[in-house]
Order: structure tokens, then sequence, then C-alpha cells
């Protein structure tokens, strides 16, 4: 699944939309996503999820994000691919 973070051009609190991002980015930040929620880390430094693979050790498949639209088509893509039973 993809994630990420942004912010708007014109919104009315920049200073702290940053703030935000410059949070969810530091080693605090990280540590806490790694060891409570087992989430891969994506700066340098903090070491990955205890008990999953290192993520360069896995084999993304090949799957055109646009395909995921729609609840029933993702379901069985997901179900194809076996990341869902």
């Amino acid at each position: 699944m993809v994630a990420g973070a942004g912010r708007l051009a014109n919104g009315p609190n920049e200073a702290n939309a940053l703030r935000l991002i410059e949070y969810l980015v530091s080693p605090e930040a990280q540590e806490y996503f790694t060891t409570q929620t087992s989430e891969y880390p994506v700066i340098d430094g903090i070491a990955g999820p205890e008990g999953l693979a290192p993520l360069e050790q896995l084999h993304a498949h090949a799957i055109d994000l646009a395909d995921l639209a729609d609840l029933q088509g993702t379901q069985q893509l997901l179900q194809e691919v076996g990341a869902l039973p």
C-alpha cells in the first residue's frame, strides 16, 4: 500500500504542516513506527521491524496502482498475487 505525507501550497498553517512532516521522519517517530506498528523505517539508522524480512529482500509484484480503484477488484487482485488469503 502506498502512504505519504504532504502539505498544501496555500494551506493556512504551513509552518505546523512542515513541523508534522519533519517529526514523522525523525528518528524518534521512525523508531516508534518500527517497534509499535511494524512499519519499515524511511530513514537510515533505524533497524527494521523485528521478525520481518529486511526491505531490500522483498520482491514486489508488478501491480498498476490504478487497478486498485475498485474494492472488489482490489481484493481479487491481492488474492491472486497471494497478499490476501
